[in-house]
């Protein structure tokens, strides 16, 4: 029952914020965490909109590779995104390719053990 996985194919995603940067202006640390390695990868953010979180998931998945499985809480944006994911024929976009769509599962907002690495990130950061 053992399966290899790689490193943030099956990850979870919360917010930690906002960080007053300027006087009016905020910003937000998106946190990735590896379900299966516990790596983690921190991005500042400006902007919770849906469309800047499609624009956030693209960058990590460029970077760090293709994600199967995404856990996160059910704030707006990430059900947004999740529901324009849904919406995607990946049919056609990959027809010859052996593709799956992300598999996006929610949890509850306080879910212990992302609570508990936001808490260290504010630590470090803070």
């Amino acid at each position: 029952r053992i399966r290899e996985s790689a490193v943030f194919e099956i990850t979870g995603i919360d917010l930690c914020g906002p960080l007053f940067i300027k006087p009016k202006a905020k910003a937000w640390i998106v946190l990735f965490t590896c379900a299966v390695y516990r790596a983690i990868h921190l991005e500042v953010v400006t902007s919770l909109s849906t469309e800047a979180f499609i624009q956030w998931l693209r960058q990590f998945i460029s970077r760090r590779g293709r994600l199967t499985t995404i856990y996160s809480n059910s704030r707006t944006n990430f059900t947004g995104t999740h529901n324009a994911l849904r919406e995607i024929d990946w049919e056609r976009i990959a027809p010859k390719e052996p593709f799956s769509p992300i598999k996006w599962k929610f949890i509850t907002p306080t879910a212990a053990w992302w609570e508990r690495l936001i808490s260290s990130v504010k630590t470090l950061l803070l």
